[in-house]
């Protein structure tokens, strides 16, 4: 098991713990819809706190063997090392690690057939190789994979709609790829 994995793991349950505290205790703001305003906003407001979904505290949960074996199966790979211990960690549920992305289980089992569409979209002469994993897709546009043949921790790669080509941002593996992604999130 990777220590860094396991390190980030432990600070994304830390992370949830701060986050879950400071929706119990928010800090008090100043109203800021001018008065000749709030008969207009308050209405919505009220609507919306009635009509919300509850608020569901994060956390961090792994994929069972299962699931991994779901996500092998329907991408038609073998999962790495790096990335199998990642799903084991984390897979489920990572905090607000990387939110507004698809690259949670189960949205992670369908992303290879989503990419592949997007290319066709695109008219894209770049195919996915054979041992291709697609791991993430963004808003629709974008979309992140690792190549199975390339060792345990392998690069990470990049495809952005209307570019000819995928781009591989650094030398770097699966999980020094989610140490950055870490690396952006802000206090919450």
């Amino acid at each position: 098991m990777s220590a860094a994995l396991v390190e980030l793991r432990d600070r994304m349950v830390a992370r949830c713990a701060l986050i879950s505290e400071r929706h119990e205790n928010p800090i008090e703001s100043p109203d800021i819809v001018p008065e000749h305003l709030s008969r207009y906003v308050d209405p919505i407001i009220t609507s919306w706190k009635t009509n919300a979904p509850a608020w569901r505290a994060p956390e961090v949960v792994g994929c069972s063997r299962d699931e991994i074996r779901e996500i092998e199966h329907a991408q038609g790979v073998v999962v790495p090392d790096a990335y199998r211990e990642f799903l084991g960690l984390m897979g489920r549920f990572a905090a607000d690690l990387d939110a507004g992305t698809e690259w949670l289980y189960p949205d992670v089992v369908d992303l290879k057939q989503s990419a592949v569409e997007l290319l066709a979209e695109w008219q894209n002469p770049f195919a996915l190789r054979p041992g291709a994993l697609v791991v993430a897709m963004h808003q629709g546009y974008q979309f992140t994979w690792l190549d199975t043949n390339d060792g345990p921790d392998p690069a990470v790669w990049h495809w952005i709609e209307s570019t000819p080509r995928p781009t591989q941002p650094e030398d770097s593996g699966w999980i020094e790829y989610l140490l950055r992604q870490e690396s952006y999130l802000r206090d919450p």
